[in-house]
This record gives C-alpha cells, sequence and structure tokens, in this order.
C-alpha cells in the first residue's frame, strides 16, 4: 500500500523543495511583502543563467510488508541553467543504503544535457552504465521553468519573518524564515497534480498534508544587494501511515526524515554547454530505470 503511493511522496517533497526556491526579498527597511516578493521575482526572472548545488540527505525508517525497515539516502546534484540559450547541463550522485526484506546498497549517478529542446541522459547504477539516450521536452519546459505566474502562486503559501544577516560563499545575505500555509499548499499541489495527470490521462490525489506532515523548517537567504536567491536549507519529518491516507490500519508506518541545502551562484555570468559527442546520436527512449 504505502509503496503504490510512493509517486505521491515524492512528488510533494519535490514541489516543498520547489516552494523554497521562490525566495522573497530585501527586509533591511520596512518595506511591504508585495515589495519584498517583486524584489525577488524581478531578480530571478532576470537571469539568464546560474549554477546550482543540491545536497539532500534523508531517511525512512518504519515497518513495511510485516519487516522493518531502515533506508538512506545522501545524494548531489550540480547543474548548470543557461535559460538565455535554453540549455542546461548536470551532475548527479547519490548512495543508497536499505535494509529490511530486501536489504541493498548502490551507488547511483546520471550525467544530463538538455540542448535542442532534447534532454540527453547517461545514467550509472551498481557500476552499470547505460548508452545514452534522449526525450525530448515538454513545449512548456522552459516558460515553466521561468513562469512568474508560477513563482507567485508559490509565494501566496508562504509567510516570511526575517531572522538577521549573514554571510553565504562572501555573500551578505538576509535570513529569512519561511512557514507554508498547509492548506493553500495543499490545494495548489492538488492542482498542479491534476493539470499533470490530465495531459497523461490518469487519476491521482495527494493524500491530506496535515494528516502526515509532522514538521517543516524552511529558510532561505537572500543577496542583500541582487535579491537573488544564495541558499535554502529545508528540513521536514513525515509519518505516513495507513489512516493518514485514508486507508485501514494494518501496522505499516514509516517516519521519513529530509533534510535538503540547495546553493545558487554566477547569476548572469558567461555560460557554454556543449553536448559531448557520444550523445549525440542516442537513441530516444525512456532511459535507465533504478533497480527498486
Amino acid at each position: 500500500m504505502l509503496r503504490e503511493k510512493g509517486k505521491s511522496f515524492l512528488l510533494i517533497l519535490v514541489l516543498l523543495a520547489v516552494l523554497a526556491l521562490v525566495g522573497c526579498g530585501s527586509p533591511e527597511t520596512k518595506v511591504s511583502a508585495d515589495k519584498v516578493v517583486q524584489d525577488a521575482l524581478a531578480a530571478q526572472a532576470g537571469s539568464s543563467s546560474y549554477r546550482m548545488v543540491v545536497k539532500l540527505d534523508a531517511s525512512a525508517q518504519g515497518t513495511m510488508s510485516g519487516s522493518a525497515l531502515n533506508a538512506t539516502l545522501s545524494g548531489t546534484v550540480d547543474c548548470l541553467f543557461d535559460q538565455a540559450n535554453k540549455k542546461m547541463k548536470g551532475q548527479a550522485e547519490a548512495d543508497i543504503n536499505v535494509t529490511g526484506e530486501q536489504p541493498m546498497a548502490f551507488k547511483a549517478g546520471a550525467e544530463v544535457y538538455v540542448v535542442d529542446n532534447y534532454t540527453y541522459m547517461q545514467a550509472t547504477v551498481m557500476g552499470m552504465s547505460q548508452e545514452w539516450t534522449k526525450q525530448a521536452l515538454p513545449a512548456d519546459f522552459w516558460q515553466s521553468l521561468a513562469s512568474d505566474n508560477f513563482q507567485m502562486a508559490l509565494l501566496t503559501s508562504v509567510e516570511a519573518e526575517y531572522l538577521k544577516e549573514e554571510k553565504v560563499g562572501g555573500v551578505t545575505c538576509y535570513v529569512l524564515d519561511l512557514t507554508p500555509d498547509v492548506s493553500q499548499l495543499q490545494q495548489m499541489l492538488q492542482q498542479m497534480l491534476s493539470d499533470g495527470s490530465s495531459n497523461q490521462g490518469t487519476d491521482s490525489e495527494i493524500p491530506n498534508l496535515e494528516s502526515f506532515v509532522k514538521s517543516m523548517s524552511f529558510k532561505v537567504w537572500i543577496a542583500k544587494d541582487t535579491s537573488f536567491l544564495t541558499q535554502t536549507k529545508i528540513e521536514l519529518t513525515l509519518s505516513i501511515t495507513p489512516e493518514a491516507l485514508g486507508q485501514p490500519a494494518n501496522g505499516e508506518s514509516l517516519t521519513i526524515t529530509l533534510n535538503l541545502t540547495i546553493n545558487a551562484s554566477d547569476f548572469n555570468q558567461s555560460v557554454s554547454i556543449q553536448l559531448p559527442d557520444e550523445a549525440k546520436n542516442a537513441d530516444e527512449g525512456e532511459g535507465f530505470e533504478l533497480p527498486f
């Protein structure tokens, strides 16, 4: 039962992370919340290129299929975005360890390029590398990535509190504590999932966030001189039970913790992204499937 809901949980975690990426503006003077938001959105919308490094540590403990489960994931994603020329490249690495009925421990990695409206990927799992594959991008990929309206919709689900000033990578930043409005966030995520499901001909529903999100902490560091989002830290604790999902009690439960740090830099700097020669003849396909 819990495994069937896995895609919904993953979507929720990703979208919660995206929520923190929108940032807020400078609170140095007593400006209005609208002014704070507009400063940040203008800065982000005006960026033609940037680098983003994501570090993730997650764990899950509990019982699944009648067996004790203890799983950990530690990963890093390093991406360079060239929005002006609609290009991207990224490197991802992860260490995954699972104990329980089906124990496993392995490393996974991927090299990804977005060029000429195609995504090219070469993945490596358990020491096995696949051939390069490619997939066409959705028509609205770049528009969605840079959409002000999307970011504004996310900002309606948070309240920002100014904490202090700190330096990140030598840049003086305002530190803000973000508090999501869970009910508004629930509605927004459901609408986004419904839009995606209609495109795929499926019907999905996000479980009630308040029933399994036990704690959330979102903090962002915003550059004082440019209003660019420089660092984001997210801490989440989820308690996944059948009751929380509207299912009969069966003794299964998982406690999931997630710690995510996102650093952004190199805004509007010159970028050169070239597709590797070995990827140019990639076959179009679905790519590498993880063994779980």
